[in-house]
Formats: structure tokens, sequence, C-alpha cells
């Protein structure tokens, strides 16, 4: 993002996965928001039982500092994601990882008052139903989707951000 933009125009902040939750924890003011396949926690704590256990990022964790490529290539598997070409540089993963398992940005979606929208799959392995539903009181439930809505359904996001656009 270009520094001063705020100050020309609305910004209308569209996350996919830990891009929701991060852009709600550090982003800029925004008018709108849209999370695609995002979460605004995303371990289980005891008042979140729906996040993902601490236990299974420690041993992705500690799997993805033997063997980045193995790790990488069943997470994408998990997510119907094509797998991207390497080399992987497996320290900022395990950074990311710590992120997945420190990020909780619920009181800053529970303080948003402009448009906001949740676009989930209904089959999504990485942050299933219940889990977007513990998140965000109003999910879009896409039909048969998992965890690469903008990669497999590009031109249904696109026309739910057009349409969230024109509400802010």
């Amino acid at each position: 993002m270009r520094v001063g933009i705020a100050e020309r125009r609305p910004i209308i902040g569209v996350g996919h996965s830990l891009g929701a939750a991060w852009l709600l924890s550090h982003g800029p003011a925004l008018a709108g928001f849209v999370a695609i396949n995002g979460f605004t926690r995303f371990s289980s704590a005891a008042d979140f039982p729906a996040g993902t256990p601490g236990r299974v990022l420690a041993t992705m964790r500690r799997r993805l500092l033997a063997d980045p490529a193995a790790v990488l290539a069943d997470f994408h598997a998990r997510a119907g994601l094509p797998l991207p070409a390497g080399p992987y540089n497996a320290d900022t993963l395990a950074q990311g990882l710590d992120l997945l398992g420190a990020i909780d940005a619920r009181r800053a979606f529970g303080d948003f008052a402009s448009p906001h929208l949740a676009l989930c799959g209904d089959a999504d392995a990485i942050v299933p139903a219940a889990h977007s539903a513990e998140c965000f009181p109003d999910p879009v439930m896409v039909a048969g989707a998992g965890h690469g809505l903008p990669v497999t359904h590009p031109a249904l996001c696109a026309d739910h951000i057009l349409a969230l656009a024109a509400r802010c």
C-alpha cells in the first residue's frame, strides 16, 4: 500500500486466510472489510474451542524446519491449491506459523462498524465452516468450496467485493 492513499479515498481491505486477521489487527482504517477464507482467530483457546489446536501448529513448525517442501505440499493439498515453485524459506514460514498461533483479531472485528463480508468454503479443510461461523456472525458459505476461493471462484469473490464496495 502506498503511503497517503487513505487521505485521498476510503480503503476496502480484502484479506485471504491469515491476511484477513492481519488486516483487522495491523491494517489501516478501513471503510469496508472482506475476509476470504479468513478468520479472526486461528488457534484454539479456552474461550475459542473452534480454532485449530496449538499442537497441530507446533507439529507443523517442527516438520517445517526439517522438510519445508513436504509441509507445504501437505498444506496445499489440504487447501486444494497448486503448490508454488520453491525454494522455500523455512524461517519465514515458521514465523508465519507462529503468527497463526498468536493472532487474535476478535476484538478488532467486534469494534469494526463499517460494512463487512466473510466468504467461506463449506468444504474448507483449513478453516472449517464451524470455525468460520465462530469468527463471523454472517458468513457467506460457498457450497463445495475449499480454502482457495480466490483461485477456484474468482468471479464470485469479485462480485461480492464489488457489492460490498457499493455499500461503503
